[in-house]
């Protein structure tokens, strides 16, 4: 065993964390994807969350935070080598003008707690999946709302491994932006929200109908991670905007299959696989017509393929999208332990590069 891995362990044992040995990513990702990590340490409060990572700084041995994996891309490639889980770090209280909430928190659970004290302004969060960490690192939102709305304080770690205070001003919230996204040296712990009452019968039925509109325009069946990328209007709006042929064929194309009788008719079953096969003729995409889903052209859709394969998906959709597109996901090409492919991992590094 290598001594960082004994050494890591020794203190491990000694602050009573727990951890797992070799954990495998492929069936406990979101996205199952990628191999293993060799340490996936799982802190049960703030204070032992703190003492690992001061212990691994000052050991130079590096490490990954994470959360719920719901936005990342594993190589399948390459061992890992220490990855730090927030999942048991979710506890909640409430005051009468605020709600402190720790990194690990489940963002639905935050919702219906929310909503079952007549809580509003969360509603448009439901069903993304995720914890409160990633949220607030790549300000999540749906529907007019993100999780920055309600914000007024978020604690973290810096780079000296001490906790601090940062206010709203402070975390430079933007569209999918925050103060963590540039300084990777700060790491989220909580978060205090404001609290505003709202109508018991209005948040039901908004969190009803964000529920339902979620689980019936994006895909469930294969493993995913949601949208790839961010941007103003839809995918297929996007595309068009650089070729002029394709913009009058989509706009005919909404204009027969997407008006709004057809769209109520096809509420129940909604798809996209007309605008799908117009992007596979007119952008040279059918090649990848096995790698998205046929709700979205913006969702790869994972059966079983190497990390490769998605890659190439990824990194050619955002070309034709340009650079207004935001990429989401996170494509996890540090923190390795070894290369146990290397083939696999030269192609994943090319097309990245």
């Amino acid at each position: 065993m290598d001594k960082w891995l004994e050494a890591v362990d020794s203190f491990l044992k000694e602050e009573c964390i727990p951890s797992l040995h070799d954990f495998n990513l492929k069936s406990n990702s979101y996205s199952k994807t990628g191999y293993e990590v060799k340490r996936y340490i799982m802190p049960k409060t703030i204070e032992q969350l703190v003492s690992i990572i001061r212990f691994l700084r000052l050991n130079e041995i590096q490490f990954k935070v994470i959360g719920e994996m719901t936005n990342i891309l594993f190589l399948d490639s390459v061992i890992y080598g220490t990855f730090i889980s927030t999942k048991f770090l979710n506890r909640i209280s409430f005051t009468e003008v605020n709600c402190s909430v720790e990194v690990g928190k489940f963002l639905p659970d935050l919702v219906r707690e929310f909503a079952m004290r007549g809580y509003t302004g969360v509603e448009g969060l439901e069903g993304i999946p995720g914890g409160i960490g990633g949220a607030i690192f790549m300000n999540a939102g749906a529907y007019g709302y993100t999780v920055s709305d309600l914000i007024d304080r978020v604690e973290c770690i810096d780079k000296n491994s001490n906790l601090i205070w940062l206010t709203k001003e402070e975390l430079e919230f933007a569209k999918r932006e925050s103060i963590f996204k540039k300084n990777n040296s700060l790491i989220i712990t909580r978060a205090v929200f404001n609290l505003n009452i709202g109508d018991e019968k209005d948040i039901y039925r908004k969190i009803e109908t964000y529920h339902i509109a979620r689980h019936s325009y994006q895909e469930w069946v294969y493993p995913n991670l949601g949208s790839i990328y961010t941007f103003d209007g839809s995918v297929y709006d996007q595309l068009s905007k650089s070729r002029k042929i394709f913009r009058i064929k989509f706009f005919i194309l909404k204009f027969l299959f997407f008006n709004k009788l057809i769209r109520l008719i096809r509420r129940k079953n909604p798809s996209n696989r007309i605008l799908n096969r117009l992007v596979e003729l007119d952008c040279s995409f059918s090649e990848y017509k096995d790698l998205f889903s046929h709700k979205n052209l913006n969702t790869f859709l994972n059966k079983n393929y190497a990390s490769h394969v998605l890659l190439s998906f990824i990194f050619r959709l955002g070309r034709e999208l340009g650079d207004s597109a935001i990429l989401e996901n996170e494509i996890l090409i540090d923190y390795i332990y070894k290369i146990i492919n290397q083939e696999e991992y030269e192609k994943c590094m090319s097309i990245i590069n």
